[in-house]
């Protein structure tokens, strides 16, 4: 009696033991991390009024439960953007109490932004899709809603400071000033529950 008994016991160790691994293993994938670029507070600095009116950018909450902020853009551009609109991006670090210029920056034409960016034309290209068109973009109106950096790259430099765009016409006469904005960005972490 002794023998069955000891056997049971070791037989119910091993799938102790196998049960205590799996559910080790899968509470360590109970919840997602993960690092996202917050921007918040932004400001539209300047609009050249030949090439755009009724510019606006917001932001908003969806949820509490969503620390993330969104970023609406509007506006109504006056002419056909394609590839003969230029657009820079700067990131500022935040370090003793000042913005100071990094070496972080993105200097893009808008359709091949658009078309091959994984950073902010991805952000463009599903609005711009969902509105069946395709570049060069025709005058018109346009609403970007709920924009979301999609990603962080794994070693960014800094995790405070402020995102810089600007905004320039290109034409046979030179290089014409079309807008400009500004907004704070904080690298941080998300954890979700499954």
């Amino acid at each position: 009696m002794l023998c069955k008994t000891t056997s049971f016991v070791n037989e119910m160790k091993k799938y102790t033991f196998v049960w205590t691994f799996f559910f080790n293993f899968t509470s360590s994938f109970s919840s997602l991390s993960f690092e996202y670029m917050s921007l918040q507070r932004p400001v539209v600095e300047y609009v050249n009024g030949k090439y755009a009116r009724n510019v606006y950018i917001t932001e908003r909450r969806v949820s509490r439960e969503d620390p993330r902020y969104y970023i609406n853009i509007g506006l109504e551009s006056l002419l056909t953007f394609g590839n003969n609109g230029k657009i820079d991006f700067y990131f500022y670090q935040f370090t003793t109490n000042r913005y100071q210029p990094s070496f972080v920056e993105f200097h893009f034409k808008f359709c091949d932004m658009v078309q091959s960016d994984m950073f902010f034309g991805v952000l463009l290209k599903s609005t711009l899709d969902k509105m069946n068109l395709t570049c060069p973009y025709p005058p018109g109106v346009y609403s970007y809603p709920d924009l979301l950096i999609p990603y962080v790259p794994k070693n960014f430099p800094f995790k405070k400071g402020r995102l810089y765009l600007n905004v320039s016409i290109i034409s046979k006469h030179g290089i014409d000033f079309a807008g400009s904005a500004h907004m704070d960005m904080e690298i941080k972490r998300m954890t979700k529950k499954q």
